[in-house]
């Protein structure tokens, strides 16, 4: 199944019609109807703002169909490609698996950017950079955090985290939160 339809699946669920779901998330019907048809390609910042308004985790969201097996074949991994934001994000958790924790593989082309998105209270993110070099944009308070390939860090929420790299650069980032407390 792909992403559109899980999106079209989940807002249905609700009972929700596509202009009740832009009233919540504030994109119009239109563009919500074109990304269900996969005729749009929204950032990673558009996307988790359909997912929170859904209730989803942007992580279940694209993790697809539940596998059989605790073990998440590469080759069976689920993702999403935004040109917008030119980057890429894969679920590395198989889909329905345990909602306290996400674990995704962001992948930052140069010049990417995926778009504020909000770690909540009661959660803790941890990132580690496993290539290139990437900035982190925090806010709730706003800092700027430059890390490279080998670092780590650790973000509680509630605060606002935007990954981006600058035109020479690339990054991949290994992000895990989970629900704490």
């Amino acid at each position: 199944m792909q992403l559109g339809e899980r999106l079209r699946e989940a807002r249905q669920r609700k009972g929700w019609s596509l202009r009740a779901l832009g009233e919540k998330t504030g994109f119009s019907a239109s563009f919500l109807s074109q990304v269900e048809l996969g005729q749009s390609s929204p950032s990673l910042g558009s996307l988790e703002k359909i997912a929170t308004a859904l209730e989803l985790s942007l992580g279940a969201l694209i993790a697809g169909t539940p596998q059989p097996s605790p073990v998440l074949r590469k080759a069976r991994r689920e993702g999403v490609r935004s040109e917008w934001s030119k980057a890429s994000l894969e679920s590395l958790v198989p889909a329905g698996s345990d909602e306290q924790i996400q674990s995704m593989l962001l992948r930052l082309d140069a010049g990417g950017r995926t778009g504020t998105n909000r770690t909540l209270a009661g959660h803790k993110t941890f990132a580690y950079v496993t290539s290139g070099r990437a900035t982190l944009l925090l806010t709730d308070p706003s800092e700027e955090l430059s890390v490279e390939a080998g670092d780590s860090l650790l973000i509680e929420g509630p605060r606002g985290i935007c990954w981006q790299t600058e035109a020479s650069d690339q990054a991949e980032v290994l992000i895990v939160t989970a629900r704490v407390g």
